[in-house]
This record gives C-alpha cells, sequence and structure tokens, in this order.
C-alpha cells in the first residue's frame, strides 16, 4: 500500500499525492464537488466538501465508499 498525501487547492480541487515522492497521484473530484479540506488515515481519504458534507475514498480500490 502507497501513503498518500491530499491537498486541496485554492480553487476547492482535491488531489492526491504518493507521500514518499510528492508525485501527483489523481485529481478525486467528482461532478461539481469543491473541497474545503482533506486528511488521509490508513488507506482512506475524508475530505470536507463547501456544502458540509463528507466524502470518503478508499485509496486501494479507487472509489468513493460515500458521502455523509
Amino acid at each position: 500500500m502507497k501513503d498518500y498525501v491530499a491537498k486541496v487547492n485554492n480553487s476547492g480541487m482535491l488531489n492526491l499525492f504518493n507521500a514518499r515522492t510528492g508525485g501527483f497521484e489523481k485529481n478525486l473530484n467528482t461532478t461539481n464537488n469543491l473541497y474545503d479540506s482533506a486528511q488521509v488515515s490508513g488507506g482512506t481519504v475524508h475530505a470536507r466538501r463547501k456544502d458540509g458534507r463528507i466524502d470518503t475514498y478508499d485509496t486501494e480500490t479507487g472509489r468513493f465508499l460515500r458521502s455523509i
């Protein structure tokens, strides 16, 4: 399993980076969702959207698990 860092840029785009190399891995934005903040715990990214909901993304499967 890779180690990841999630970053939200000034325009609300959520990006995933390789923690060891610093290299870009993937843009995680879905249709019209903008984000305020994100954190990685194990292989899961938790990101707070600007509308207040929280998206959960699994880095191993490459899929969003849920939005609460």
